[in-house]
């Protein structure tokens, strides 16, 4: 593997296990304080928390992926992984914290939109390059 494979691959895996972190952190917050505080919007954050974990754990599959040269365009996937948590998770915190402020609850759909479009270049970034060097 060269230099800026691994050490695109270590970034990536870094920014996941901070991200899984978190969302063990905002979990626990949820669990406890959001619960009490909003319940009527404690649905919104677990799915916020929810969708930040699965795909903090796939920003740790692509750092493995990256590293075993399956992926090639990790850096941008890693950046549209990031986007996308900030955009879904971020806004149902926010709507959320701000005791369901709509206008943030706008911005969730293009979170999911992000998702989607990153899931659908992973899977070409894999079928066109796998294992190339």
């Amino acid at each position: 593997m060269d230099g800026t494979s691994a050490l695109i691959a270590k970034k990536t895996l870094i920014v996941g296990a901070v991200l899984m972190l978190l969302s063990v952190i905002l979990g626990a917050i949820g669990s406890h304080a959001v619960k009490e505080i909003y319940p009527e919007y404690f649905h919104s954050y677990q799915t916020g928390v929810y969708y930040q974990t699965l795909h903090a754990l796939a920003i740790l599959w692509l750092g493995v992926l990256i590293h075993l040269k399956f992926i090639h365009w990790g850096k941008y996937i890693l950046a549209l992984f990031i986007i996308g948590i900030l955009l879904f998770s971020g806004s149902l915190y926010l709507y959320t914290l701000s005791g369901g402020i709509k206008s943030f609850i706008h911005i969730t759909p293009w979170g999911g939109f992000t998702f989607i479009v990153t899931w659908i270049i992973v899977i070409i970034d894999i079928a066109k390059g796998g294992m190339s060097a």
